[in-house]
Parts: structure tokens; sequence; C-alpha cells
């Protein structure tokens, strides 16, 4: 009997999950729309729906709500976020997830944004247009081997437009999805503050480069029992760790959310995303600061392009990750073989190149932005909320 429990519990949340989305479908069926705008975002730390609800409060005069699992850490990031890039809160409420009031907010919503889909991601109705901004369209396979997730938003947001139509492939949207390279986390980036003052709030050395490791999770925190992975010292490795703690440098590793690893046996200043907002900085403020980002399979990297820096990935498991979770095409490898650390000195030179102030193999790099067809600026959000009751486009406040 005990053995059938598993199977009995994953039949109930499957019959769960689509009663939700159908009922959300049918409840957006018989009720109109408003000109309310839901914003929803995993963590509540997350600039892709923190900048989002933010612009979306500047450039339009629809009401904003910010639907959030804590409330209270949803206000703080918002404040936080605020601060940075200087656009105010008003016109933003936040509203708990588990709540009435959330779920019609997003039933009556004309326009909704999410990163992780919400209530299931009903396919919208009467006009409604929903845009799920993801958390990160990256080389690796958007897969989740646990579910299958069918989002029914018309509109997919990623920075490299062929992996961003095979990851709306992969959640299950349908063909026609639209593909943006809208980003809330741009205006992080662009409009981030001063180095030494975003310096002096993590203890930072402003004088110093800046170089962070950023590798994706192996095993995920709710992996039970967790996955045979890499050590935290061999996913670096010996070598490599040795010049980087060797070097005058901020070598700082910033951990996966997800990650069981936390990294605290290396040598190295561990940032994670909490700490980093505890301080008062964003994440993507941060790393408009980055010298140098060595990474792997990561969206991170992708997002990282927007500066034009040093980039080295660092792939120590090349063979398992691969074979195991898959790459999109093309492959991020072929686009830029030069960037991949195969041996020590690749990693001097590149400390080297960003010592003296210049970009490591700065072609190699320009040659991967244009294969993958990366810009550094992106639309507007108001070209994403086409739709209004008297049927016009909705446009910037400062728009001529």
């Amino acid at each position: 009997m005990r053995s059938r429990l598993p199977l009995v519990s994953a039949i109930v949340t499957s019959l769960r999950r689509r009663l939700l989305r159908f009922t959300g479908t049918a409840l957006m069926s018989v009720l109109p729309a408003d000109e309310t705008t839901v914003v929803y975002g995993y963590p509540e730390a997350e600039e892709q729906s923190l900048g989002t609800a933010l612009l979306l409060a500047e450039r339009s005069d629809a009401r904003v709500v910010l639907i959030a699992t804590d409330t209270d850490v949803a206000a703080s990031a918002l404040s936080t976020a605020s601060t940075i890039l200087g656009l105010p809160t008003r016109g933003i409420s936040i509203v708990a997830k588990r709540s009435l009031r959330g779920y019609l907010a997003f039933i009556r919503a004309r326009h909704v944004f999410y990163t992780h889909g919400l209530w299931e991601s009903p396919t919208p109705r009467r006009g409604r247009r929903h845009v799920n901004l993801w958390h990160g369209v990256g080389p690796k396979r958007t897969f989740n081997g646990t579910r299958r997730d069918r989002i029914g938003a018309q509109v997919l947001c990623g920075q490299v437009p062929s992996w961003t139509r095979q990851a709306a492939a992969d959640l299950g949207m349908p063909p026609r999805t639209e593909i943006s390279s809208f980003s809330g986390r741009r205006p992080f980036v662009r409009g981030a503050r001063p180095r030494a003052a975003v310096f002096a709030k993590l203890g930072l050395d402003p004088r110093l480069p800046l170089v962070l490791w950023v590798p994706t999770y192996r095993a995920s925190v709710k992996s039970t029992p967790a996955p045979a992975s890499p050590s935290e010292g061999a996913l670096l490795g010996d070598d490599f760790l040795a010049v980087l703690q060797a070097s005058e440098i901020n070598f700082v590793v910033k951990p996966h959310p997800s990650d069981r690893a936390q990294f605290t046996t290396l040598n190295a200043d561990v940032l994670t995303t909490g700490a980093i907002w505890a301080a008062g900085v964003s994440l993507y403020e941060l790393i408009a600061h980055v010298d140098l980002m060595i990474s792997d399979y990561s969206s991170i990297w992708v997002d990282y392009l927007w500066t034009r820096k040093s980039l080295a990935f660092h792939l120590p498991d090349e063979s398992a990750y691969v074979g195991g979770r898959g790459l999109k095409s093309p492959d991020f490898r072929d686009c830029a073989p030069d960037l991949v650390l195969r041996e020590v000195g690749a990693l001097e030179e590149a400390l080297d190149a960003i010592s003296s102030g210049g970009v490591w193999r700065e072609s190699s790099l320009a040659s991967l932005r244009t294969r993958l067809q990366v810009t550094d600026e992106g639309p507007d959000v108001a070209t994403l909320m086409v739709t209004t009751r008297h049927g016009r486009r909705l446009r910037p406040r400062d728009a001529e």
C-alpha cells in the first residue's frame, strides 16, 4: 500500500493542476478584463519582475499589482529596486499570492507578466495579454524532469532568439508564441550606481578587479536524495582555484539559489542572493561592475553579455552534464571555443587582461554575441502591452 502513495500523490497533483488551469481559462472566458496589470516573480527579490513592475508603473497609467508569496520581503525588495533605478513605487500595490484578492486580480487583469507561471498559467481569453518573462533563457535545455510545464502566455522573453524559440517548445507554448528581448533586469545593469558605492555596501575593494564565479546548480536543494555531483572544490578545480586565490582580485562566488552547495569551504567571498539584497544592492547591479565572469551552463552570462566585459566558461563535468541535461542549438561551445578554460594558463591570461583594464579575447566575445544575436538594448515594456479597452496600443508616457 505504501508503495502506491507516490503514484496516488502524483495523480492528485496532476488533477489539481489541470482543474486550476481549466478554471482559470473558464473564468477569463466569462469575466471581462479590467485595466489592471499583474506582475509576479519568484523569488520576491527577482529583478525580472521588480524592474518590470516599476517600468510599468512609470510607462503606463494601468494599476499595477505585484503578486508575492511573502509580501514583506517583496516590499523590501521593491524599495531597494526603486532606489537603484530611481523609479517611484507609486501605483504599485503588493498582494499576497495565497489570497482571493490576488487570484481575482490575476483573472481580471488585462495584462499579466510572470517569471515562473502563475496559478498554472491558464490560456488568456477576451483580449487579455500574458507575458512569460521567465527567469533566464540560457544554453541548457529548458526542461523539468519532475513535471511537464505548459505555459499559456502569448509572449516569451529571452535574449537569444533561437534559444528562446526552443525554450517555448520545452514549456509547451504554441509555435505562434511571440518572442521578445525585453528584460526587467536590463535597467539594473544600465542604471547601476557607482562602483565604489556598490562595493562599499558589499565589503569589496573597489581598487581591485572583480571576478565573479556563477556556476549553475548540479544538485537542487529540493532533490531527495541528493544526486551525485562534483564537490565544491572539484567543480572549479584545484589549479584554477589556487590561481584565483593567489591573485590581487576580489574573488566572489555567487551560488545558484537552488544549489545544495554553498561553497563555504572555499577561500573566497560567498555572496548569496539574499546577502546581496540585504546589503541594499541587487544582483544585476553588482553584475554591472564585474570585470570577469566565470560561468558554465547558467543563463546569467547571457545577460552579462550586455556589459561587453570579459567572460570565461569552466566546464569540469562537461560530458556528464551535457549528456544528461542537453544543450540548445547553437551550442555555445561552438560559438566561442576560445572562451572555454581548458588550462590554467588561459585563466592567468584572463586575469592579466582585466588587471590592465582590458577585455580577455575580445574578438571571441564579439563573435559569441553575434552568433547568439544578443543586443545591448531591448524593447520598451509598453510594446508588450498591445491592447487597451479602446483597442489601442499603450505607449510610454514620455513618447511623442
